[in-house]
């Protein structure tokens, strides 16, 4: 049973203990740091992509400094998958087709570089970083998309002033969806809001009443996510004699 100390059995304690207590816990959840923000990666399939793990040190993270990467099993009664670690100032790799950014992680760069990624590369990715006391982590999702194929373009509708035109974006591969953008790269690059509207589904740009200043080049960009690899095709259009393709033509 527990009782309650007498008044005489009392010891001084020392006034700096609480304080010395209170600057070890401030101190111990500023130290070791990972400083990576991106936490969602798409790569088109056949691409190469680095995901970010950079980290701070604090003085008080003294021992050994030991890094590792999983790939987190999707069925949680499987094991994690380690892919490469840091420990001892030596690097192991168990599989190919992944290293590390840096030449050194131990100056604060434990990236990791995933090469020629196939679709069974996506799967949620952890990064561990270990140097005691310190001991931060990070979860990283990898998405790997079909590749787009290069866009076509083509024009329904007479070039002739006062017209009605269609121009049309489309892609043949790639996963959906597929987002178009339209933008006007040469002459007048504002397109007139009243005459012309998009569809960003179908790749289709319409021109109303279709007028002089619409002559120019037209840039078609179609992407299946927002950070994948644009695939970009040029084509112009020529009033006078019709439409024809851009010579120079590029992906």
């Amino acid at each position: 049973m527990f009782r309650e100390a007498s008044p005489k059995s009392h010891r001084r304690i020392p006034w700096f203990w609480p304080i010395f207590i209170v600057s070890t816990i401030l101190t111990s959840t500023c130290g070791l740091n990972i400083t990576s923000s991106l936490s969602r990666y798409y790569v088109a399939r056949g691409d190469s992509v680095s995901l970010k793990c950079e980290f701070n040190l604090a003085p008080e993270d003294l021992c050994h400094l030991e890094i590792e990467w999983f790939l987190k099993s999707a069925d949680i009664r499987e094991e994690d998958k380690p892919l490469i670690w840091y420990v001892n100032d030596r690097i192991h790799n168990r599989y190919y087709g992944c290293h590390f950014s840096s030449l050194d992680p131990q100056d604060g760069d434990a990236s990791l570089t995933l090469k020629d990624v196939k679709l069974t590369d996506t799967g949620t990715y952890q990064c561990k970083v270990k140097k005691a006391p310190g001991n931060k982590s990070k979860i990283m999702q990898v998405m790997v998309m079909e590749k787009i194929s290069k866009p076509e373009c083509g024009i329904r509708g007479d070039v002739k002033l006062g017209n009605k035109l269609r121009v049309n974006c489309s892609v043949l591969q790639g996963d959906r969806p597929i987002q178009f953008h339209w933008k006007k790269i040469t002459g007048d690059r504002l397109f007139p809001e009243n005459r012309t509207h998009f569809d960003s589904i179908q790749g289709d740009l319409y021109i109303n009443d279709l007028q002089a200043t619409d002559s120019g080049t037209y840039r078609c960009t179609a992407a299946n996510c927002d950070d994948c690899m644009n695939v970009v095709l040029k084509s112009w259009i020529q009033l006078e004699s019709g439409a024809k393709e851009d010579p120079e033509n590029t992906v």
